[in-house]
């Protein structure tokens, strides 16, 4: 559909356009002043504690609604906050005024309890908690004031001040130790860091190494377990290395007159041989030539193959033929 181009028409767009914004508007308004999807609920409280509006309402540390409305109410004050509608609220239940964080921000902690519903959704004063007033504070230290004994406490104070007098030579040294030590900590502040800041790495390793020093305590307990099972063949044979032993002793002392001259005979024998090591070395070079010249003569045979001139004199070669 072509819509003519004439000022009329133009004028009718732009009402409709400015009608579709006062709409959205209007609906972003309402979502903002009549919360869909929660509850409306009032509490009485002290005093504000701190609280503003827009901060958060909690049950059991999970948001469920914000602070709309604190007004005064008399000689309290009233405070306005929304719930969502799956929380159900007992005709017991507690608010209390928590500090969020140090920067200053609270919220109104809620606490569900008996059964029912909360009258007229309110919470009443009996039923709600703020942080510490000053004034109870106040009333309360009086109240300890008129119970103290003022006179013995005078006297306490003046038997303190008489002793710090007294030994004022010795205390005044000790605080000088102190302000050293603490002087000495600020230089070493450094190396402090640096301490901590290896037994943190000392600590993550320790933790990263966790499994493996599982493991290792684990074959720890699997050897003292086998340990523990042959506990009683390791007695065996400790008693029976010490019966061994026993012998032994006896045996030496009952051969000690032939063990003796022995042992003195192998002595002189291996100074014997130490004394000897050259030459005894240069026979054992020989004998190996020796020993193969001896088998090459003895291989062919059951006699000795050797060819010797001149070993045997020539009158007994004389004598041996007859033609001396």
């Amino acid at each position: 559909m072509n819509i003519a181009k004439t000022p009329e028409n133009y004028r009718r767009i732009g009402l409709m356009g400015a009608a579709v914004v006062a709409i959205l508007a209007a609906l972003i308004m309402a979502t903002t002043i009549f919360p869909f999807g929660s509850n409306t609920y009032t509490a009485e409280l002290e005093h504000s504690a701190g609280l503003r509006v827009g901060e958060e309402v909690q049950v059991a540390g999970v948001g469920v609604g914000e602070i709309r409305k604190i007004e005064l109410d008399g000689q309290h004050v009233k405070v306005e906050f929304t719930v969502d509608k799956d929380i159900d609220l007992g005709k017991n239940t507690t608010a209390e005024v928590k500090v969020a964080t140090l920067l200053g921000t609270h919220f109104l902690l809620l606490s569900p309890a008996g059964n029912g519903e909360l009258t007229h959704e309110h919470i009443p004063l009996a039923q709600t908690r703020v942080p510490f007033n000053l004034q109870d504070v106040i009333n309360e230290t009086g109240d300890l004031s008129q119970k103290l004994d003022v006179d013995t406490i005078r006297k306490a104070l003046n038997t303190v001040a008489k002793t710090m007098d007294a030994s004022r030579e010795e205390f005044i040294p000790a605080l000088k130790g102190i302000s050293e030590l603490s002087e000495m900590f600020a230089n070493r502040s450094d190396d402090l860091g640096t301490l901590l800041e290896s037994t943190s790495t000392f600590s993550e390793q320790l933790a990263n190494s966790s499994d493996d020093i599982t493991v290792l305590m684990k074959q720890a307990n699997v050897l003292m377990g086998e340990l523990l099972t042959r506990r009683q063949a390791i007695h065996n044979l400790l008693v029976d290395l010490r019966a061994i032993g026993t012998q032994l002793t006896s045996l030496m002392k009952e051969n000690r007159d032939e063990v003796g001259p022995m042992l003195d005979n192998l002595n002189t024998t291996i100074t014997l041989l130490t004394r000897n090591h050259a030459k005894l070395g240069q026979v054992a070079e020989l004998l190996g030539p020796t020993a193969r010249y001896f088998a090459n003569a003895t291989g062919a045979g059951s006699w000795l193959d050797q060819y010797m001139p001149g070993a045997t004199p020539d009158n007994l070669r004389c004598a041996l033929k007859g033609a001396c």
